[in-house]
């Protein structure tokens, strides 16, 4: 990002503490954003700003936020909260915290805090009570948390309100705060000043602006391309286009078949081992397993490069703060993330932004390789793609994103000489005698890398498979949750699931078995060497988990053979009841068709009857009548 002058020059001017302290932290000069920003916040304006990532949003508000407290005309009370700064997550809230504490440092009589999720209420309202909060910087779920307590309300005031920040706020909206936001902006003072700061200005975000800012005035900073103004070239319009990313940045795309992905992740890692390097992977069990394999690789450990960290948002809160700092303290290391990092967060001095995986949100790729290159740094950006991925690049170049082909060769050089550079990363090139130096040692290690068979890698990962059961569960999850990451891609067209090759995918992952999950139901794994093996005999290498897991499966196993012979006893119960039942209905039929023929019997019977008395009575009438004599009579019913 260019320079937009010095501090001193802005109006209105800045407090003599706040320029102290901005020189201190090394920033004698302004950003763009800052310079439009900051004097509108000063000036009783809202502002609603989009700024690419790695602008300098962070000091654009908290600068005027100290500036407005030191004009106030009565001096806060410890309990009056002039400042809300809301995030979308606790890294970018802590890392706001932690450049708004430089500041503390000068205006010594402000209480700031920080609050955010993994910390527990109890302890944290006593740090109110305690302490007091001028200026609280958190996320939105946890301060709706912190308000429908009964302490909360009644230990800080917002009465004295001066200015609401809401930082990422598209971001903060795709994470679902739309209604914790609107349930804090009722409980906020409506005369205040509200900054809202953003990469992307949706829908969502301009209703947002609509309901929380009133008459904001919008600030957009563009980036061009510094080519097509120096050349004066124009587009079809006549007007500039657009460069959405900074022109320090560097940004390069490999094509390569599914195997070759982590050969040339590891490739990459070990020839630029005095660098530090954030990968990009789909999901959070990727990064567990990549994590998990990738050190113990003979090659790596013969070759000893760069550390290897990981950070993800399923991580609780103490691990990945421990982890956020480490980063953030190593001069050359590689971190492997999610997106949970793509978005504000400002890691120091990043090299390279290697993405292993294409984002599944497009927005998501510029936010990804916006961690290098910030504030006018050079920076090198770099993405793997399959063959049938291709037409990615064709998608980045219509929205304006400058990306070059790499070839392995050149992918394992530092120096890239052989390639176009934009015109003031060549001013800013250093060639040192300690550089010169590494490229030397590069040069002997990549001599080792490119005599090395890589194909054995994957051999080394399936017996990492099966000597641990940690890595064969890792895998296999890993291997699952890329598919169900894949398949919500927003560019479907792009990334198909029909053009994944299952077999190849399952090699590259170094999987031993095919997991049977509904994604992979009628797939070809072609490709793909199974082994026959029972999956219950792999073990963990983790003397503790294995006895765990043996208890568990012991456990496991008696609960299923007494389910067994439950089942079988109730078996059988059942199927004495059932020819108890067939018995009484048996012996209930044979009696009904007793009593149904003993009922046919008696009828017959009764119907002989009434025809010998029907027939008694006609011969008596005969009789009666003379037309027949007694002798007669008496022969015709002499039986009867």
């Amino acid at each position: 990002m260019a320079s937009a002058g010095k501090w001193t020059s802005l109006k209105p001017e800045l407090n003599t503490k706040t320029i102290a302290v901005l020189n201190a932290m090394k920033f004698p000069t302004m950003t763009p954003v800052q310079r439009t920003a900051i004097p509108l916040l000063l000036t009783n304006k809202d502002v609603a700003v989009e700024a690419c990532t790695g602008s300098g949003k962070t000091l654009a508000f908290l600068v005027p936020s100290f500036e407005l407290i030191a004009r106030l005309s009565r001096p806060l009370l410890p309990h009056q909260m002039a400042i809300l700064i809301m995030s979308p997550t606790r890294e970018l809230a802590q890392q706001i915290y932690t450049v708004a504490k430089e500041f503390i440092k000068s205006y010594t009589s402000l209480r700031l805090h920080l609050s955010v999720g993994g910390k527990k209420m109890s302890d944290e309202l006593k740090s109110f009570k305690k302490s007091g909060c001028n200026i609280l910087i958190s996320t939105p779920g946890r301060l709706v948390d912190l308000l429908k307590t009964v302490e909360f309300p009644n230990l800080i005031r917002f009465t004295r309100l001066e200015l609401l920040i809401l930082d990422e706020a598209d971001r903060l909206l795709d994470f679902g705060f739309s209604l914790s936001i609107n349930t804090i902006l009722d409980r906020l003072p409506r005369q205040r000043r509200t900054g809202l700061f953003s990469a992307t200005m949706s829908n969502a975000v301009e209703q947002l602006v609509r309901a929380g800012l009133r008459n904001p005035v919008y600030v957009k900073i563009k980036i061009e391309n510094q080519n097509l103004i120096e050349n004066k070239k124009k587009n079809k319009q006549g007007k500039q286009k657009e460069r959405i990313i900074p022109v320090s940045l560097q940004n390069f795309f490999v094509i390569c078949d599914p195997v070759e992905k982590i050969s040339l992740l590891i490739k990459f890692l070990l020839s630029h081992p005095h660098e530090k390097i954030l990968v990009f992977f789909l999901t959070c069990a990727q990064v567990d397993y990549m994590k998990k394999i990738l050190p113990d690789l003979s090659i790596i450990k013969k070759n000893k490069p760069l550390r290897i960290l990981s950070l993800h948002g399923k991580m609780n809160q103490k691990k990945r703060q421990i982890i956020y700092r480490q980063f953030n303290e190593l001069k050359s290391c590689a971190l492997f993330s999610t997106d949970l990092t793509a978005r504000g967060l400002d890691f120091p001095n990043i090299n390279w932004v290697v993405q292993f995986d294409a984002p599944k949100k497009t927005e998501f790729f510029i936010h990804r390789i916006g961690r290098t290159a910030r504030l006018n740094k050079p920076g090198k950006a770099l993405i793997f793609l399959t063959r049938y991925e291709d037409s990615y690049i064709e998608y980045l170049k219509l929205k304006n994103v400058p990306i070059q082909e790499l070839t392995e060769e050149q992918l394992l050089k530092n120096d890239h000489k052989n390639l176009k550079k934009p015109n003031n990363q060549n001013k800013n090139t250093n060639t040192n005698k300690s550089k010169d130096e590494n490229n030397n040692d590069n040069d002997n290690d990549n001599d080792d890398i490119k005599n090395y068979d890589f194909s054995k890698i994957f051999q080394e990962i399936r017996k990492m498979n099966l000597s641990d059961r940690d890595v064969f569960l890792k895998g296999k999850l890993s291997f699952v949750s890329y598919l169900r990451g894949y398949k919500e891609h927003e560019l479907k067209y792009i990334f198909r699931m029909k053009n994944i090759h299952y077999g190849r995918l399952a090699t590259s992952f170094g999987l031993i078995t095919a997991p049977k999950v509904k994604e992979t139901n009628n797939v070809n794994w072609d490709g793909f060497e199974a082994m026959d093996i029972d999956e219950n005999t792999i073990k963990f290498k983790q003397t503790f988990r294995e006895k765990a897991r043996q208890l568990r499966y012991q456990k496991n196993f008696e609960k299923k053979e007494q389910k067994k012979k439950e089942k079988e006893l109730e078996k059988k119960h059942t199927e004495n009841k059932r020819k108890r039942k067939m018995k009484r209905k048996q012996k209930a039929s044979e009696k009904k068709k007793k009593l149904a023929l003993e009922a046919v019997e008696k009828m017959k019977l009764a119907q002989e009857e009434w025809l010998q008395l029907a027939k008694e009575t006609k011969a008596l009438k005969l009789l009666k009548k003379g037309k027949i004599t007694e002798e007669q009579y008496e022969n015709e019913f002499e039986n009867f």
